[in-house]
């Protein structure tokens, strides 16, 4: 199962990637769109003036990537920023109050008196509030050990392999626009297309290129040394990451910064079901269970650590194999 394994690590960081490329939605579109016109400029016009500014283009674009990827170790984490916030809306907000107080209705009866609909009714809003308790305890809890972990590489390679292939991608258009505009910016052997352009941008970042290609005017020499400066680049963001999530503490704070949001928002709706309905969350879940809530299986998953749960949840799973 999801909750047994240690599959909930990597959805951390699959998350982190996914809020991040939401991030700014519009501004990425905008910037993708962009990214297309100046490759399909590249590839269908033959005015030097349009190649000469879409290749600008795609330098400065590239320069604001690499900054962005630079720059992205000295701050906080996308997907704990939003879990914090998130957390901390959901405990402020007076419509998650509403969801989970007592009906007016069911107010001061006793819970044996109820009717079917009213034991749904009150069923429902003390599962939204154990939920919120247990759902942001558990995230708290796990988010240590995902401290502990090196999973969070996985996000580093992914970002660096993307760097590099985008890197080379780019130079391999200006290359093919220089070409375009004149084929003696290059030495060259045969007739080359722009899938040789992006095989000899690949190697050229880190090495001498290809055999076959070489550049010889000023302006293809200083985009091949610019290529080799993007090279380091790429290999200084690695140490960077490396170093900051690795070794760096600021990293391990923010995951204890949110561990500690979630913890006290989750105290709150601990709180609140205490006062609101006079009951442990032990006695809550217990009651949940009796009521046959449509949540409690994923309540059992995330309540593990509270003592007793296991007996229910047992008892539930055979009466489900009981009524197969």
């Amino acid at each position: 199962m999801f909750w047994k394994s240690k599959n909930w690590l990597l959805t951390f960081s699959i998350v982190d990637n996914l809020i991040e490329g939401l991030t700014h939605f519009k501004r990425k579109f905008i910037l993708v769109t962009l990214l297309i016109m100046s490759t399909v400029v590249i590839f269908n016009f033959e005015s030097a003036v349009l190649l000469y500014a879409t290749s600008l283009f795609l330098l400065i674009y590239l320069l604001i990537t690499y900054f962005i990827a630079f720059t992205k170790p000295f701050k906080k984490s996308i997907l704990f920023e939003s879990f914090s916030n998130l957390s901390i809306k959901l405990t402020k907000s007076s419509f998650t109050k509403r969801l989970i107080e007592i009906n007016e209705e069911l107010r001061g009866k006793e819970l044996n008196t109820f009717n079917q609909t009213q034991e749904i009714l009150y069923a429902n809003n003390l599962q939204l509030a154990v939920i919120a308790h247990r759902g942001m305890y558990f995230i708290a809890n796990k988010l240590s050990m995902y401290k502990k972990s090196r999973i969070y590489l996985y996000h580093i390679s992914i970002n660096i392999i993307f760097l590099f292939l985008f890197s080379a991608f780019i130079f391999s258009l200006i290359n093919f626009a220089l070409y375009k505009i004149s084929s003696s910016n290059f030495a060259y052997s045969g007739t080359f297309g722009w899938f040789d352009f992006l095989y000899y941008s690949s190697f050229a970042m880190f090495s001498g290129g290809s055999e076959n290609l070489s550049p010889v005017s000023i302006l293809s020499k200083v985009i091949k040394m610019i290529m080799l400066v993007s090279a380091g680049i790429i290999i200084l963001t690695i140490i960077l990451n490396v170093s900051f999530l690795v070794k760096g503490e600021k990293y391990k704070e923010d995951i204890d910064e949110l561990a500690e949001t979630l913890k006290k928002n989750s105290e709150y709706f601990q709180n609140f079901i205490s006062e609101e309905y006079n009951l442990s969350i032990f006695q809550a879940i217990e009651i949940l269970h009796k009521l046959k809530s449509g949540f409690i299986t994923l309540i059992f998953m995330l309540s593990q650590d509270i003592p007793g749960i296991e007996n229910l949840r047992s008892e539930d799973e055979s009466k489900k194999d009981n009524n197969k």
